[in-house]
Order: structure tokens, then C-alpha cells, then sequence
């Protein structure tokens, strides 16, 4: 039987997030840090092609978004839609259940893929580094559960007016969830505030590279 967090365990974590969850994020956490962490391995093939097939994806999910806004939602500019699909807007969601079911399921391909082309990235850049991409992977997979079942507004930490290590529930959480699998080889506050600005850069590039597909296919469309 696969391992997972005890009750101890998930309370701690509950603790440092400041959040209380329900069953169903405690079974996801487990299986991200005592199934999906042990297995990886670094497939150079596998993760290139992973990303080159997340970026079509994109692509597509943006084309068939805009089509669809053309056929349903035209009082819509593509910036509101693009907002909503995006997640970062919900104040123009249509008024009928069924558009508003489409593009709730638009949202969660575009964030499944997204994670998707955010992991392939960072393996690849820890490889690149020749840093740990078993880890990295682990980094971007608590950055990703932070924002997408914590429902977190960003990856941010805080540091002491006077100096000190950083801070805040993103790396108490990190901290919380790796020790149930590294107790003895935690990382460090501060390598875990590098993981998350490199998180965080990673996903500014995203937005630009997603802004570069989305500006190529509206020149198709029209």
C-alpha cells in the first residue's frame, strides 16, 4: 500500500498553510510526494516532447477560446475572455450555465497544460544547471498544489526587517511537506525562496510565450 501523510502530518501542514482542506487535497499531496516523487526520472526524449506537445496545446486552446468567444460570446472582448479562461478574471462570466460550463472547462485544460509545459521547463532547466531535477520537479509540483488547490493569489514569502532567513506559509508549507519525505535532508529557507523565484520567472515567461502563440493565431483567425 502506497504511503501517505498522517494525520499528524497533514495538521502540520494545514498549520503552516493557515488553511484547512478537505480529504481530497490530502490524497493528492500524498501521491505527489510518497508515489509520483520517488518514481521520477529524468527522460530528456519524454520531457521534450512533453513540452513541444504542451505548447501545441496552448496553441489550440487559444484558437478553438477565440472561435468560440466568435460563435457565443462576441459581446466579450477577447481580453475579457482571455482573462477568464486564464483564471484571472471571473467579473464577466456569462450569464447561462451552459456557457459558463464551457469555460470552466476551457480554464482547467489551460491550467492542466500549462503545469504540464511549467514542469517539462523546469526539469529541463535543472538539467541545464546540473542541479537536482528530481528535485526541482518537487519544488514546481508544491509551487503548482500551492496555487491550484490552495487556491494561493501568488508564490510570495516575506523577510525579517532586520534581515534573516525568508519567510512566510509558501515556504512553511514546502518545508512542512518535504520533511515528510527528506527529515533529514530538508532544504534550506533559502533554497526554497530560490525555487520559488524561479517559479515565479518561469511563469512570467509563460505569460509572454503564451501572449507570442496567442498574438500568432489571432493573425490567423482574422
Amino acid at each position: 500500500m502506497m504511503a501517505s501523510l498522517t494525520d499528524a502530518a497533514w495538521a502540520e501542514i494545514c498549520a503552516a498553510t493557515e488553511r484547512t482542506f478537505d480529504v481530497e487535497v490530502r490524497a493528492f499531496l500524498s501521491t505527489v510526494l510518497f508515489e509520483e516523487y520517488p518514481a521520477f526520472a529524468y527522460d530528456r526524449a519524454r520531457v521534450a516532447k512533453a513540452l513541444r506537445r504542451a505548447e501545441r496545446m496552448l496553441k489550440h486552446l487559444d484558437a478553438f477560446a477565440e472561435l468560440y468567444r466568435q460563435a457565443r460570446l462576441s459581446r466579450l472582448s477577447r481580453d475579457q475572455l482571455q482573462a477568464m479562461v486564464t483564471g484571472r478574471a471571473d467579473a464577466f462570466m456569462p450569464d447561462d450555465v451552459k456557457s459558463e460550463c464551457d469555460l470552466w472547462c476551457l480554464r482547467i485544460l489551460r491550467s492542466r497544460t500549462e503545469a504540464t509545459l511549467l514542469g517539462a521547463r523546469a526539469i529541463r532547466r535543472a538539467n541545464a544547471r546540473r542541479k537536482s531535477v528530481q528535485r526541482e520537479w518537487l519544488y514546481h509540483r508544491l509551487c503548482t498544489i500551492w496555487l491550484d488547490h490552495f487556491h494561493a493569489f501568488d508564490l510570495s514569502y516575506s523577510r525579517p526587517a532586520k534581515g534573516g532567513e525568508p519567510y512566510g506559509p509558501l515556504i512553511a508549507f514546502m518545508r512542512a511537506a518535504i520533511q515528510q519525505i527528506m527529515p533529514e535532508d530538508a532544504p534550506s529557507a533559502e533554497t526554497m525562496r530560490d525555487a520559488i523565484d524561479r517559479e515565479r520567472r518561469e511563469r512570467e515567461n509563460l505569460k509572454q510565450l503564451t501572449l507570442q502563440l496567442r498574438e500568432r493565431e489571432r493573425r490567423m483567425v482574422d
